[in-house]
């Protein structure tokens, strides 16, 4: 068998990949990122089909034909920009053309492209890279004094998660193939299952816990769990890399003891799972800019979107079209988040901090820079009276070292030199950067093209003015 992803765009090259886990219970949770339309997700052997079997699945009907002979099947979409197709071929290498027409005739669609996962990533699927391990050691050492310790204590009170779904996850770490995990969003995908995932969610959620009991406390003004972030997470359900949410947690502790909280994502995905935590509240005030549904997983956030019940008006979304700039990011932001948190008052601002808006991201459209980030980190700083600040999204790993540590500067009021240290340079270069500065060129966008999108982020933002500003009293 040869495992193989299917796009509407070239492959990717081996730069822009994420490095894949494997484990010897599940063999294969190998995930392809979405670089276009059209997604491969691969499973293992005994996992190639799941517990529905052929047939409809999110709403796109599936080939028998194609899963008797590939064991492949079409099985979601999100809206009209994603179909994802499980793919393990039978017959190899030999079988690819056949697949490509298959699948372009099942879905409708002529522009199709298919390659061999092993062929065009090679040993990325199988491998962590020296800095990822790095970066892994250095989270699990920022949140273990914490986190062991905190974790049974909190996770459980996340809204409606139970003891029961934390058992999924302590299950599908140990390997114990009796649970339908799909049904949990855990398996092949975004949310592979491998050794040590419970414990790595201890971290990233007692990181979460630590942040907060030392801002509570006032101990600290400022704290930054990098390894956090995790905003797709449900109580009982992982989705987009986000196994265990960490920041409706931390939020959940803090409103626990009387605080108001104001949430801000700049994440480029909608921060769906906080929002959802506290969609009918007033206790907390979420405001995530994103790139619009319309493009980009998870399909949400919309600028209708505002809450319901006493959350009415609480609950707020930016989203930007495909090419959004630092201008106009940075003019979208300026707009909405200062007003809005400036009249509601928090006593604490929680941030996440994804990267994954910058212009050479693999899995997204934006157009950003290191620029327009830290444009955002200084509004956020003066906005923040006290300050709780999670990593995110980034799948360009030197935009994430690079953005995160400017974030670092502005939260210390530490202006960072532009030359990067030369013992570093070998290492960016081995993650595919170039470049010997810590900040990006400067970037220009066509005035044309800035003003057309410009139109679109006018109306949302004049949307939220109409429905949004009276709610909070701003006129």
């Amino acid at each position: 068998m040869v495992d193989v992803c299917a796009s509407l765009a070239p492959a990717p090259s081996s730069s822009n990949v994420e490095s894949i886990r494997s484990n010897a219970f599940w063999k294969a949770g190998y995930n392809c990122a979405p670089y276009s339309s059209i997604t491969a997700f691969i499973r293992s052997p005994w996992l190639s089909i799941g517990a529905d079997g052929p047939g409809q699945k999110g709403g796109v009907q599936a080939s028998p034909a194609l899963y008797d002979r590939y064991q492949a099947y079409i099985f979601g979409t999100n809206g009209q920009n994603y179909i994802n197709a499980l793919v393990r071929l039978k017959g190899g290498t030999a079988d690819i053309p056949a697949f490509r027409a298959d699948l372009a005739r099942v879905t409708g669609r002529s522009d199709i492209d298919v390659w061999n996962n092993r062929e065009t990533f090679g040993a990325q699927l199988v491998r962590i890279t020296r800095y990822e391990a790095a970066c892994l050691l250095a989270f699990a050492l920022a949140a273990l004094v914490a986190a062991l310790f905190l974790i049974g204590q909190s996770v459980a009170r996340y809204t409606s998660a139970t003891v029961a779904d934390l058992q999924v996850l302590q299950a599908a770490d140990a390997g114990k193939r009796t649970i339908p995990y799909d049904r949990y969003g855990l398996g092949p995908g975004d949310n592979p299952i491998f050794p040590g995932m419970y414990t790595w969610s201890q971290l990233c959620a007692g990181g979460a816990l630590q942040a907060t009991r030392l801002v509570a406390s006032g101990e600290v003004n400022v704290a930054f769990h990098v390894a956090g972030g995790l905003h797709h997470g449900r109580p009982d359900h992982a989705a987009g890399f986000c196994y265990v949410n960490d920041l409706a947690i931390a939020i959940t502790e803090l409103v626990q003891q009387g605080y108001r909280v104001a949430y801000i994502d700049v994440d480029v995905h909608h921060g769906d799972g906080v929002q959802a935590a506290f969609y009918d509240t007033d206790r907390v005030l979420t405001i995530s800019l994103h790139e619009s549904g319309r493009f980009l997983f998870p399909g949400t956030g919309f600028v209708e979107e505002i809450g319901v019940g006493q959350g009415q008006g609480y609950a707020v979304n930016l989203p930007f079209p495909p090419g959004t700039d630092d201008a106009l990011f940075s003019e979208g932001f300026a707009a909405i988040v200062p007003p809005l948190v400036e009249a509601y008052k928090p006593d604490v601002v929680v941030t996440q901090l994804g990267v994954d808006t910058f212009h050479n991201d693999p899995l997204a459209h934006g157009e950003l820079t290191t620029a327009g980030f830290v444009t955002v980190l200084q509004h956020l700083k003066t906005l923040a009276p006290r300050w709780i600040a999670t990593g995110g999204g980034g799948y360009n790993l030197t935009n994430v070292a690079r953005a995160w540590t400017l974030a670092w500067g502005v939260m210390n009021d530490v202006e960072i030199p532009d030359a990067l240290p030369e013992g570093v340079l070998p290492l960016l270069r081995q993650a595919g950067y170039e470049g010997r500065t810590l900040r990006d060129p400067t970037s220009q966008t066509s005035q044309g093209r800035h003003n057309r999108l410009r139109v679109e982020v006018q109306a949302a933002i004049a949307y939220l003015k109409r429905h949004v500003f009276p709610i909070h009293g701003i006129h």
